[in-house]
C-alpha cells in the first residue's frame, strides 16, 4: 500500500508513504481516492490530515514511469490525477495538508486542495509544471486557482518556482508555518478545531465556498484531451526527460 490510514481519534491521518519522494503513480493516486472515500462514509472520522512519510510530502507526478509508459498509461495518469484532485477537493469534512517536506508540482496542488496548509521549515513547495515542460489537467490549475491569490498566481505558475515556507506564506500557498517536528501535530490540532463545527454546517458551507471552482474545473475538463496529447507528445517527453537527467546529477 502506498498510502497509509491511521486514525487519531476522530482525525485519520493519511499518509503518502511511497519512498524515496512519494511520486505520485497511478496506483498511489488511486488508492489516496479511495483512501478519501472511505473517510467519507466512515461515521467515526470528522476530519483527515494529508501529509506524507519522510523529509517530502510528494514530489508530484512519477516522471520516470510516464517517460517509460506508453500513450495509455499517460491517459490513465490523468485521469488518475483529476479524479485524486477531484475527491479531495470536494470532500465534504474538514482536511488540513501537513507539509512535512518537499511538496512539488502535483504535491503542492494535493496542498492547494486541502483547506488549511500547515507547513514545516525544512522543505519548499511550488507547482513546477510549466518549469518540468508538463502542461496543468484543468482540476490541478483550478485547484491552484482557488489557494492562491490573483496577485500571485500568474508568478506561482508560469514560472514555476518552489518556495520556502516564508515566501510561500507570502503568496498564498500555504497558511502557517510549523517550526521544529510539530507539522502534523499542528495540522492534527487544526483539524480538530475545524471538527467542532456541526458536519452538516461545514459540509454545506465548504461546498458553497468552492462550487465555483468546482464548476470551472468540470468545464475545463473539455480540454483535458489536449493535455494528455501534449503529455504524449515528443516535445514534452524530451523535457520530461531532460527534467529527470537534472534531478540525477
Amino acid at each position: 500500500m502506498n498510502v497509509r490510514v491511521e486514525d487519531r481519534d476522530e482525525v485519520r491521518v493519511l499518509r503518502l508513504d511511497r519512498p524515496p519522494v512519494n511520486a505520485l503513480d497511478v496506483e498511489t493516486l488511486n488508492e489516496l481516492s479511495d483512501a478519501l472515500d472511505a473517510a467519507i462514509d466512515s461515521g467515526s472520522v470528522r476530519a483527515a490530515v494529508l501529509t506524507g512519510t519522510g523529509k517530502v510530502m510528494s514530489a508530484g507526478a512519477d516522471l520516470v514511469k510516464v517517460l517509460e509508459g506508453d500513450g495509455r498509461y499517460i491517459d490513465a495518469g490523468i485521469d488518475a490525477l483529476t479524479r485524486a484532485f477531484r475527491t479531495l477537493f470536494t470532500f465534504p469534512k474538514p482536511v488540513v495538508a501537513a507539509i512535512n517536506g518537499h511538496a512539488l508540482a502535483g504535491g503542492a496542488v494535493l496542498a492547494c486542495g486541502c483547506d488549511h496548509r500547515v507547513m514545516g521549515t525544512s522543505g519548499r513547495i511550488g507547482t513546477i509544471e510549466l518549469a518540468a515542460g508538463v502542461p496543468f489537467p484543468a482540476w490541478a490549475l483550478e485547484l491552484v486557482r482557488h489557494a492562491v491569490p490573483n496577485g500571485h498566481f500568474e508568478e506561482v505558475v508560469y514560472f514555476g518556482r518552489s518556495y520556502e515556507a516564508g515566501a510561500a506564506l507570502e503568496r498564498g500557498l500555504i497558511d502557517e508555518i510549523a517550526t521544529g517536528d510539530v507539522v502534523v501535530d499542528l495540522a492534527l490540532e487544526r483539524a480538530r478545531e475545524l471538527a467542532r463545527v456541526p458536519a452538516t454546517t461545514y459540509a454545506l458551507t465548504k461546498r458553497s465556498a468552492r462550487a465555483a471552482t468546482v464548476a470551472a474545473a468540470e468545464a475545463l475538463t473539455r480540454w483535458d484531451d489536449e493535455v494528455k496529447a501534449a503529455w504524449r507528445s515528443d516535445e514534452v517527453r524530451d523535457a520530461v526527460r531532460r527534467q529527470i537527467e537534472a534531478l540525477q546529477r
